[in-house]
């Protein structure tokens, strides 16, 4: 008899001893913005039970495109020298965004084109016009690393220009269409 009343003793008390033995999130306080220098480990359970280093600036960074289409593909008329887009790829995302590549394709005719940063003093996003690829995509060299700046909540407010680029085509050279297409960096 007495030997059943202490499991039952054991088995009432193991909640409380489980419970002992955990920490309260209250004593780990909660991280909510890593510094761009803070070091993060993450480890692997599972065999191979390998581990990483990551620095937290790295976990925050990703990549979108955006792109900016010229023309109709079953137009009859090719594309002409002043058929620009002005205003194009608005950065909305609420951060700086950077621009780390840019490529174009076009139909035909090899046209070339030079997109520019829009709002503010116009400056150039390639080193020179870009020779979009017949059929093929075709990369520019990015000036430097310019950077997008945010429009404000209302999606029409920039306060710090520029907030959009604009697609200018250089010389369309019998293109029916031409896609930009411009890798951006950021949060």
């Amino acid at each position: 008899m007495r030997g059943r009343n202490l499991g039952w003793i054991l088995l009432l008390a193991l909640p409380w001893l489980y419970a002992a033995t955990q920490s309260s999130l209250v004593n780990f306080p909660e991280l909510t913005v890593p510094g761009s220098t803070d070091i993060l480990w993450i480890e692997n359970s599972v065999a191979p039970y390998t581990s990483y280093k990551i620095q937290a600036q790295n976990l925050l960074k990703r990549s979108s495109a955006c792109e900016v289409a010229l023309g109709t593909p079953g137009a009859a008329d090719p594309l002409q020298d002043t058929y620009d887009q002005p205003g194009a790829c608005g950065n909305v995302s609420g951060f700086d965004q950077t621009i780390t590549a840019v490529a174009c394709y076009a139909d035909a005719g090899s046209p070339t084109v030079t997109p520019i940063l829009s709002g503010g003093t116009a400056t150039s996003i390639v080193t020179g016009p870009v020779t979009c690829g017949n059929a093929q995509w075709v990369s520019g060299t990015v000036n430097g690393a310019p950077v997008l700046h945010s429009f404000s909540a209302n999606g029409a407010t920039c306060s710090s220009t520029p907030c959009d680029l604009s697609g200018n085509i250089t010389a369309a050279n019998s293109a029916k269409y031409i896609v930009m297409r411009f890798t951006l960096a950021g949060r």
